[in-house]
């Protein structure tokens, strides 16, 4: 059996103009969403359309929200908006196309207006709002309007009025009967044999007096129970947002307080829980509910930050969370969120480079770049010498992949260090082809490179048959000292020793 026969029918939720609700019977359906291809199970009304999608076992969302066509016809569209191609993929609030990741399903225009709050991060708003509870699927089912053929009239009898029913018995039609109906059943009291002018047989059924009120507690010990406030603590909760540096900033952290309340009976150094967290705290903490699962705090065992709470699918104890999330004894509990570069814009104003970082273009006001520089200089006889260095240099694109260096962007006294002033350019490259070499303007091709120094791109540099002063040689071959490497380039030293091994063996 298919899993929508085995859920009942529910009853439309949405409330009408005069306050009532819809209460039309809606049963469930599958559709499948044309953005990701997922297949929902979903109450469908005929007036109001999906009304609730099944979320677990016997758990719902309603979405008391929905609109009427014609409704929906007012609304209009808004700016910006497109009608879905999909019937599955209508907002449920209008007729525009719902974004894919909307937990109300709703398009943007109206899931900021609602009155439940969205993971998804594009319908964040600043003002704080619940979620959309899950409810339970039994609370909501439809019930018809009456009882069904057969069932007995005492069972639904109403409670303040005396029924008369007229029964149509032909073998006991001069009979009498004035019957009792209490919570159990019906109790015959009388029986009236010489009512001659009886018509038919007539049953007149009542309830019973129903037992006065069991005596409890009076109204004034409730009252005063009421009004004593149970005991709480108020625990200041930190939030410090770190972001690392741009290509336009430095890097930098914004720091956020408020206060939460828990109960007094955790005492001091009590433990601190995600539900503590409630929405108006997040607003003030600049969190998103998403945001929640990225909380870093200090572990004292560990001696590091490690998250404070696991998700649904992560292991507690797998060494990257805290094996604790208390408040101190001074009632004060802090938090650190590592900060995506998206989400700078929440804690200050985006720079012009920031915003047009895409714009293909050269930048003069980025701040400089650290490059890991490698120069291999390949000397005739064969050997290679490597030098080393960390050059800053111009910056002329915002992302780090699409940045390229010349030698005329590093300082003289980095190229003095590589060796590469008095280089012959002609016979140097950077690993492409370069048949004619380069030139000090040439954009070279530097890799993106990061390292624990703080380097962002490497350069490699290979200068093909320098004339670098080799070292000495302390002992030949044949044990004689080396004269002739005092200042002699590679090339007359090979020529004079094959000239030596020539006579020798003359």
């Amino acid at each position: 059996m298919c899993l929508q026969r085995k859920l009942g029918a529910i009853a439309c939720p949405v409330e009408l103009l005069n306050g009532c609700s819809c209460g039309q019977k809606c049963e469930w359906t599958r559709i499948v969403r044309s953005s990701h291809k997922l297949t929902f199970l979903v109450a469908t009304c005929k007036k109001h359309g999906v009304i609730a999608v099944y979320c677990s076992v016997n758990g719902l969302k309603l979405f008391k929200w929905a609109k009427s066509d014609f409704e929906r016809m007012l609304k209009g569209l808004g700016k910006g908006n497109k009608r879905p191609r999909n019937a599955a993929d209508r907002c449920t609030a209008c007729n525009a196309q719902m974004r894919a990741l909307c937990s109300n399903w709703m398009c943007k225009k109206c899931c900021t207006k609602g009155e439940y709050d969205c993971t998804f991060s594009e319908h964040y708003v600043d003002k704080a709002r619940p979620m959309n509870p899950r409810r339970n699927l039994k609370d909501h089912l439809w019930k018809p309007e009456g009882g069904a053929d057969g069932e007995e009239l005492a069972a639904g009898a109403d409670d303040d009025h005396e029924v008369i029913v007229i029964s149509d018995d032909e073998e006991d039609n001069e009979h009498g009967q004035l019957l009792f109906v209490d919570e159990h059943g019906v109790v015959v009291v009388h029986d009236d044999d010489s009512d001659d002018d009886a018509y038919g047989n007539v049953v007149m059924v009542a309830r019973m007096p129903s037992p006065g009120p069991v005596p409890g507690p009076s109204r004034l010990s409730q009252q005063q129970q009421q009004q004593q406030p149970t005991p709480v603590l108020r625990i200041q909760v930190t939030c410090e947002h770190e972001w690392e540096a741009n290509a336009a900033r430095e890097s930098g952290s914004a720091v956020y307080t408020t206060h939460v309340t828990v109960p007094a009976t955790r005492g001091d150094n009590g433990p601190f829980l995600e539900s503590d967290l409630t929405a108006a705290a997040l607003v003030a903490l600049k969190l998103a509910p998403t945001m929640v699962k990225r909380l870093l705090i200090w572990d004292a065992p560990q001696l590091k930050s490690l998250l404070a709470f696991p998700g649904d699918h992560d292991d507690p104890y797998d060494g990257s969370f805290a094996s604790a999330v208390k408040y101190n004894a001074k009632h004060r509990i802090s938090f650190v969120l590592p900060t995506r570069q998206d989400e700078i814009h929440k804690h200050v104003e985006l720079m012009l480079e920031e915003i047009y970082c895409d714009l293909d273009c050269d930048w003069f006001t980025l701040r400089d770049v650290l490059i890991a520089m490698e120069v291999q200089h390949h000397h005739t006889a064969g050997r290679v010498q490597t030098v080393y260095a960390d050059c800053y240099a111009r910056r002329r694109r915002f992302h780090i992949e699409h940045c390229k260096v010349s030698l005329s962007d590093l300082r003289m006294t980095d190229l003095i260090a590589l060796e590469l002033v008095t280089a012959d350019l002609s016979r140097v490259d950077d690993g492409a082809h370069r048949p004619h070499g380069i030139t000090f303007d040439t954009l070279l091709e530097a890799v993106p490179f990061r390292s624990q120094f703080g380097h962002e791109l490497k350069l490699v540099v290979r200068v093909h048959g320098s004339k670098i002063r080799t070292p000495k040689r302390r002992k030949e071959i044949g044990g004689r000292d080396d004269k002739d490497a005092d200042g002699d380039d590679d090339t007359d030293l090979v020529e004079e020793r094959a000239s030596k091994r020539h006579k020798t063996v003359a």
